[in-house]
């Protein structure tokens, strides 16, 4: 929470009343974003939005997965891959052990 209250705080100082939460992984902290700016703050997650156009688009392609081959994993992080392995494996079903670091200004 304190590391929230911390990267927050400049933006609690402006007294917004929406606050866009534009990258995917922040729904999984939308609880603590929450409790941190307050109930005058509404959070507007671009998740589900994303999700749904990322279904649109494996639909559109026939890119759906044989269910009868297992699914393959390939993770990518633009920060430490020892944190990004660590968050995962807590919060995941199942073990990861091979992210990847890309440079995210090359994309």
């Amino acid at each position: 929470m304190r590391i929230a209250e911390e990267y927050l705080l400049p933006l609690k100082e402006k007294n917004i009343d929406t606050l866009v939460l534009g990258c995917t992984h922040y729904p999984l902290l939308y609880n603590t974003i929450s409790k941190v700016m307050g109930d005058g703050v509404k959070l507007v997650s671009s998740a589900l939005e994303v999700a749904k156009a990322v279904k649109e688009m494996i639909n559109e392609n026939y890119l759906e997965r044989d269910e009868k081959v297992g699914p393959v994993y390939r993770y990518y992080t633009s920060d430490s891959v020892y944190k990004f392995e660590s968050l995962g494996n807590s919060i995941l079903n199942h073990e990861i052990h091979s992210a990847e670091k890309i440079d995210i200004e090359r994309y």
